[in-house]
């Protein structure tokens, strides 16, 4: 399991305390959590099958298009926290293989 960084500046602490809490409940969860600091590298890892899945909390457009076209391309579902179709106006990304995809979008968005 890949996910996206930490928060830093203005607000962080808040920010934050949404990311520790979908670490935590990932953690409880998942056999190992990653964190390369880059949402291309994390989504091109999925497509590759080096990591089960992604979540990000706070993204770009320009973080994570190139990505989500190669694990779109690879069979990958990707949507926002809610569960809606990804694109380029959501603010977070959950990616899985579809079977996968309930279950890590569920310890997401209960974060």
């Amino acid at each position: 399991m890949a996910i996206g960084d930490y928060a830093v500046g203005e607000k962080a602490a808040q920010k934050n305390s949404e990311r520790f809490a979908m670490t935590e409940r990932l953690a409880a969860k998942v056999q190992r959590i990653r964190m390369h600091g880059s949402a291309a590298i994390d989504l091109a890892w999925l497509a590759a099958g080096r990591v089960d899945a992604v979540a990000m909390l706070s993204n770009k457009p320009w973080d994570t298009a190139a990505g989500v076209i190669i694990a779109r391309a690879a069979g990958a579902r990707i949507v926002d926290r809610d569960g809606l179709s990804h694109d380029t106006s959501v603010n977070s990304t959950v990616a899985a293989h579809p079977a996968l995809l309930p279950t890590i979008l569920a310890l997401v968005s209960g974060a």
